[in-house]
């Protein structure tokens, strides 16, 4: 029984608390529904190949969104070090 179906024969049972009638046809349409409607599990067709090419694929995507996938892509190879001037590695003076 779902909380939505809970909540239903809740305020059933409230509404008239001296006379059952409301509560048992809470309780016959919620059998009822759940006699009617099937369980079983809905599988869907795999997803096919893509079709468009990136360029488009990233066109569709929002500004924001696109700009972040561009700027991670240009900065991959990037490495960003600390260094003083007196460092004698780098040959700063």
């Amino acid at each position: 029984m779902s909380l939505f179906h809970a909540k239903q024969a809740k305020h059933a049972k409230m509404s008239e608390a001296g006379d059952n009638a409301p509560l048992e046809m809470v309780l016959a349409l919620m059998r009822s529904r759940d006699a009617i409607s099937g369980t079983e599990q809905l599988v869907g067709d795999p997803p096919g190949p893509v079709i468009l090419p990136t360029g488009d694929r990233l066109m569709r995507m929002h500004p924001d969104h696109r700009g972040a996938v561009l700027l991670g892509e240009l900065s991959e190879g990037l490495a960003v070090t600390h260094s003083t001037p007196d460092d004698s590695q780098t040959g700063a003076l």
